[in-house]
């Protein structure tokens, strides 16, 4: 026939088809590992979103001995502030030390002195209820940071004047030889 080539047709299979099998799994891996991956992403997020709403110890804890994804920011600021607010919580000057020396490095430092701070405010108001310098020289003592000298110095200046005034109370009037001194 002169309209047909003389040559015979062979049937060729595309390489795509010869290694069709080849392909699939290829293509199977890269999908299920973007999935898995994806899943894992949205799990993590989902574990973090619920330890910051209970805002605990306990929770943060547990989502960073996982050691995942936000573990960085759990670390250094969450779990460090929970535990700070639990320091708070016992009321006492020696709780918030205590976290103090635990976390010399962490990123709330400032927020852990500034606690400080104020729980040595309240012990040292409780000394100056008291009223003798004894109270506010064991105070002295017992924190000798010297974060609220200017405040401590106030407080002995307060007695020694409620100490002048009952003095000035008490005494019996000045004879006129003394007035002249």
């Amino acid at each position: 026939n002169p309209l047909m080539s003389s040559d015979r047709m062979v049937r060729s299979t595309p390489a795509w088809a010869t290694f069709g099998w080849a392909l699939a799994a290829v293509t199977g891996a890269t999908v299920g590992v973007s999935i898995w991956v994806v899943r894992n992403a949205r799990s993590d997020d989902a574990m973090y979103e619920q330890a910051v709403a209970a805002n605990d110890t306990a929770s943060l804890r547990a989502y960073h001995d996982m050691d995942l994804r936000h573990d960085e920011e759990v670390f250094k600021v969450l779990l460090p502030r929970a535990e700070l607010r639990d320091a708070q919580s016992q009321g006492t000057v020696a709780a918030i030390e205590k976290f103090i020396g635990d976390h010399p490095k962490t990123a709330i430092l400032p927020e852990a002195q500034a606690a400080l701070r104020a729980a040595m405010l309240v012990e040292l108001q409780t000394a100056v209820q008291a009223g003798t310098l004894t109270a506010l020289d064991d105070f002295s003592h017992r924190h000798p940071s010297g974060q609220v000298d200017g405040e401590l110095a106030a407080a002995r200046h307060g007695v020694y004047q409620a100490a002048l005034a009952r003095y000035v109370a008490q005494a019996p009037p000045k004879g006129q030889a003394e007035k002249a001194f």
